[in-house]
């Protein structure tokens, strides 16, 4: 019998001998030994995980795509929108409306692409261009292309710690030789030796 079933059946047990009388425990615990014996044996748990695992993994790329999907078709109505009738604030309000997950630098990179709009990153919203910017409501082109596929994803690199201290004393050498002040600069000595190791 399995475990989970077997501390039911004790609780159950335990629950009907404070409550009920002899005859009745007797009747309840002979249902509980026939209901075990005919029970059909449990999945094993990995089989069990993994099925979860596998309908989770369909609802969150079928759940992704529908998201991204309605996103960009947000995007391409706000946008035109504000190009026949001057009006981008809804284009900062689906900024703002997007899911931490969601690529919200390829989405500034898109609008600034095809609009005359600039992204002010002080105040997390979009404002027109300038005067002297020649970008337009370029529409019709970004219908042709999703937010998320215009730019590419930067890959995830590793920091390599010995890179960087050379970085460093670079920088020094060079602050130093332009005649500039360097901060805590009695450190320089002790990342040089680090790097002679």
């Amino acid at each position: 019998m399995p475990q989970a079933h077997c501390c039911k059946n004790i609780t159950l047990l335990q629950i009907c001998h404070t409550k009920f009388s002899g005859v009745l425990l007797a009747l309840v615990h002979t249902y509980t030994m026939r209901f075990s014996l005919t029970k059909t044996k449990d999945k094993p748990m990995t089989d069990t995980y993994n099925t979860k695992l596998t309908e989770a993994l369909k609802t969150i790329r079928s759940n992704g795509k529908k998201y991204y999907n309605k996103v960009q078709k947000t995007l391409i109505m706000v946008i035109e929108h504000a190009s026949k009738h001057g009006d981008y604030e809804n284009v900062t309000r689906l900024y703002k409306a997007l899911g931490g997950g969601t690529r919200k630098e390829a989405f500034v990179v898109y609008v600034k692409a095809f609009t005359p709009l600039n992204f002010d990153k002080d105040n997390q919203k979009f404002k027109k261009a300038g005067k002297k910017s020649k970008r337009t409501w370029m529409v019709t082109e970004a219908k042709q292309v999703n937010f998320w596929d215009f730019t590419v994803e930067a890959e995830v690199k590793a920091l390599d710690i010995e890179k960087l201290l050379e970085s460093i004393v670079k920088r020094n050498d060079k602050a130093t030789t332009e005649g500039r002040e360097v901060k805590n600069i009695e450190l320089i000595p002790a990342i040089q030796a680090i790097l002679t190791k």
